[in-house]
């Protein structure tokens, strides 16, 4: 476990994450600046997105378009409430969608 930069990993991770996706795909990525580390398995890491972005790619075979997106997020006492027991609070959100209509 170590302090992970999840934009840098995803700016990283953009040529081999461009090749696997081929060329009927789009991928666009939304990092921001300044976003907080994480601490975490920096391969484990790597490998959720390349499982998110394999993932998208899969469900769009005519094509489409791939948003990685990683930024601050606060969840105050309304957005914490769950089965997941989040607490409130600053947190690092890593969102992978696809233009796939499912």
């Amino acid at each position: 476990m170590k302090d992970v930069d999840l934009g840098v990993a995803v700016v990283n991770m953009a040529k081999i994450l461009s090749r696997l996706i081929g060329e009927d795909i789009t991928m666009d990525l939304r990092t921001s600046g300044g976003v907080r580390n994480i601490r975490a398995d920096q391969v484990q890491v790597e490998q959720i997105i390349m499982n998110l972005v394999v993932n998208a790619r899969d469900s769009m075979p005519k094509g489409g378009k791939i948003t990685i997106e990683t930024t601050d997020v606060g969840l105050d006492e309304a957005t914490a409430i769950g089965p997941e027991k989040v607490l409130p609070g600053p947190y690092v959100m890593l969102s992978v969608t696809d233009t796939d209509r499912g």
